[in-house]
C-alpha cells in the first residue's frame, strides 16, 4: 500500500493508530528537525521532476493533522462526551470543591444532598442532587436538581424540581441571581406540578467555573482510566505538537 493509500484509508483517519503516527512524523520534524537536501528526483528516461517551495510541506502536513483530528473526533464523540458527564458526576459527588460549589449555587448550608450519576439511555443519562427528609410518608425526596443529557452524552439542560408538598426556605438556585445565572424559568407540567427548567447556563463565571471543575476531573480520569487514555492521550499529543511548532515558528520570526 503506497502512502497515499495509507493516509486516505477511512481506518487510518478514525483511529489512534493514525493520529500516533502523524504525531511520531511530526516529533521528528519539531524535536530533531528533518530537512529536505535534495528537492529533486531523476528518473531513467524521463525529465528531472524539480520540487519548489518544499518549506511549505510542514503546512500539508499540520492540515493533515488536522483533518485526521477532526474525522478522529467525530468518530468517538459520544465516547469523549460520556467521559464529560461521568467528570461532571463524579465532580458533584466526590471533588473537594464540589461541597461549597453545591451549598453556594444550588442548595444552602443547611441542606444535605446525595448525588446520583445514572448512565442508562431511559429515560435519559442525568446527574441529579437530591435532597431527602422525613416527610408525612417516611423519607421523601424534597428537592431535585438535575442534569439532563441525551442517549450520545450531549447536554439537553437543567431540571430544578421540588415537592409540591413541602416548602423549603433558602434554595439558591430559588434566588434571582441564582436562577438567572442557571438561566432556570418556571414550567407547569401536564399534572399541574410546578419546576423550573434551563437549556442552558446564562452566566459566563458560572459556566466556565463548572466546566473548569469537570475538566480537573476528565483529566485525572484520563490517567487512571485505560479506555480513556487510549481515547485521548493522541489527540491531545498532536495538540501539544502544534503548540510547540507555532511556539517555535514565533521565536524564529522573532
Amino acid at each position: 500500500m503506497n502512502p497515499i493509500d495509507k493516509i486516505t484509508d477511512p481506518t487510518f483517519t478514525s483511529s489512534t493508530k493514525g493520529l500516533l503516527t502523524l504525531f511520531c512524523i511530526g516529533l521528528f520534524h519539531v524535536v530533531i528537525g528533518v530537512n529536505l537536501t535534495n528537492a529533486k528526483i531523476a528518473i531513467p528516461w524521463l525529465p528531472t521532476v524539480n520540487f519548489e517551495n518544499t518549506e511549505r510541506l510542514v503546512y500539508i502536513y499540520w492540515l493533515l493533522v488536522l483533518f485526521t483530528s477532526y474525522r478522529y473526533t467525530l468518530h468517538h464523540l459520544p465516547l469523549i462526551r460520556k467521559y464529560f458527564f461521568l467528570s461532571l458526576g463524579k465532580f458533584l459527588k466526590i471533588s473537594r470543591s464540589s461541597e461549597r460549589f453545591i451549598r453556594t449555587y444550588i442548595y444552602s448550608q443547611e441542606i444535605s444532598y446525595q448525588v446520583v450519576i445514572k448512565e442508562e439511555p431511559k429515560p435519559f443519562p442525568c446527574v441529579k442532587v437530591e435532597h431527602y427528609d422525613h416527610g408525612d410518608s417516611g423519607w421523601e425526596k424534597m428537592v431535585c436538581f438535575e442534569f439532563r443529557f441525551d442517549k450520545d452524552f450531549r447536554f439537553l439542560g437543567i431540571v430544578a424540581d421540588e415537592n409540591p408538598t413541602y416548602s423549603i426556605e433558602g434554595l439558591a438556585f430559588n434566588k434571582n441571581e441564582h436562577k438567572s445565572s442557571w438561566g432556570l424559568k418556571s414550567f407547569t407540567s401536564e399534572h399541574g406540578e410546578h419546576y423550573l427548567e434551563s437549556s442552558m447556563i446564562n452566566s459566563i463565571f458560572l459556566k466556565y467555573k463548572v466546566r473548569f471543575e469537570v475538566l480537573k476531573v476528565y483529566f485525572r480520569t484520563i490517567s487512571s482510566s485505560r479506555e480513556a487514555f487510549d481515547l485521548l492521550v493522541p489527540l491531545l499529543l498532536n495538540i501539544f505538537l502544534f503548540i510547540a511548532w507555532v511556539v517555535k515558528e514565533f521565536y524564529q520570526v522573532y
